[in-house]
């Protein structure tokens, strides 16, 4: 009895793939869907950044353990339970936290089909934009990134779309280019991982977001959204008092200063982290303020 309804089960796959046996991986792709294998790709997002600068909303506050944790923190601190502070700046961006001023993710895909998947475009999706964040600053600034990055969403744009990411001359800073799509095409194929270094800058809002891919799979139009662990990715300008002051030589005159309701920032020592007495006018210069 057991051998029979198998045997019909297979029986039924192969009727219903049966007009595209013809075509070997999508005939391979039928078999995985009725097997319910229905996932095309497969994701990883990873924060690149090299350092930590993440602004709270007015309204979430640092928790106890994590006020501890930097209040401990130097260069020789090892915490007992594994608390580090990349763990710290995952909660604050699952708190809402924004990376500021600017976000570089790595995006890893691996296709799940026989079939190669045919990658239409990247894009922000749900973009929600508020006044930068005013409320806790953690403050332990990157290392310039040795990444190469690829792709940029630009938040100033009214329709941010995938550009190319074009290095400045003199800075060596990156800038959106031209449309990515435009220029480039991108293929998944079956367990081979892709991966994509992604920056996102917003010099006006807070923006928060999600991560859209169209796609085709064989002559089938799909897509899949990406969050950050479930809750949207965010950026942020420095919200700043006032700005830095440059002579026609390009020399700063005055240094700018960042306005928070609380800071927490590197000692000048970089031995440790401390809560700054005077977060509404702490001196940060450009190219933050």
């Amino acid at each position: 009895m057991t051998a029979a309804v198998v045997a019909g089960a297979f029986s039924a796959v192969l009727l219903w793939a049966g007009p595209e046996v013809v075509d070997g991986p999508a005939a391979k792709d039928a078999i995985r869907e009725v097997a319910r294998s229905t996932e095309d790709l497969r994701y990883t997002v990873a924060h690149e950044n090299d350092g930590w600068v993440i602004a709270l909303p007015t309204g979430v506050e640092l928790t106890a353990r994590q006020k501890s944790f930097l209040g401990k923190w130097s260069l020789d601190y090892t915490d007992p339970d594994g608390y580090s502070l990349d763990r710290l700046a995952a909660e604050l961006r699952a708190a809402g936290g924004a990376e500021i001023p600017k976000q570089t993710l790595r995006l890893t895909v691996e296709g799940r089909r026989n079939q190669p998947i045919r990658v239409d475009s990247i894009k922000p999706v749900n973009v929600r934009r508020e006044k930068p964040y005013d409320g806790t600053l953690l403050f332990v600034p990157p290392q310039e990134s040795g990444n190469t990055v690829e792709m940029m969403f630009d938040f100033d744009e009214a329709d941010p779309r995938a550009r190319v990411a074009a290095r400045r001359d003199d800075s060596g800073e990156y800038k959106p280019g031209e449309l990515f799509f435009q220029k480039k095409t991108l293929t998944i194929k079956d367990a081979v991982q892709d991966t994509l270094v992604v920056r996102s800058v917003a010099s006006r809002w807070a923006v928060s977001f999600e991560i859209r891919i169209d796609y085709h799979l064989g002559n089938e139009a799909r897509h899949v959204v990406i969050t950050d662990e479930g809750h949207p990715f965010s950026l942020s300008p420095m919200s700043c008092a006032d700005r830095t002051r440059l002579a026609a030589d390009g020399t700063p005159i005055s240094q700018g200063h960042a306005n928070y309701r609380q800071i927490w920032a590197m000692r000048g020592d970089f031995k440790g982290i401390e809560e700054v007495p005077d977060p509404n006018r702490y001196e940060l210069g450009s190219p933050f303020c």
